[in-house]
């Protein structure tokens, strides 16, 4: 891929998803994030206790993301359910309407034929 088309990309996705985190900057620097967090040699034995905390928070970013994922899969039944209650509730107004119909044309047909019945009688009187 081009690095403009890449550049629009990037942009694009910023756009539609702002984020303040720094892995998410094109421009991130991996070897100035080691440094900011492990300036010396001495700062090196601090890796494990960082190493733990990032796996702290990694697991409790994997339960929300699961908490989410069940959430949305909940909503999605809901709006399942919902969506088939509104079918069939469509399904049974369409089918009062028809019957409304159909005894309007069965009382248009009454009052026509009452109306001719009128008809010949004033024609034969």
């Amino acid at each position: 891929m081009e690095p403009a088309s890449q550049k629009l990309i990037d942009k694009a996705i910023a756009d539609v998803l702002p984020s303040s985190d720094p892995l998410d900057d094109p421009n991130f620097d991996v070897t100035a994030m080691l440094n900011k967090h492990f300036p010396s040699e001495l700062s090196l034995s601090a890796v494990e206790l960082h190493c733990e905390r990032l796996a702290l928070k990694m697991h409790s970013l994997d339960v929300q993301i699961l908490q989410a994922v069940e959430q949305q899969s909940s909503a999605g039944s809901a709006a399942q359910q919902d969506l088939e209650v509104a079918n069939a509730s469509v399904a049974k107004l369409t089918e009062h309407l028809s019957l409304i119909r159909n005894k309007a044309l069965d009382t248009e047909h009454a009052v026509s034929t009452l109306c001719e019945d009128r008809y010949v009688q004033i024609g034969s009187a």
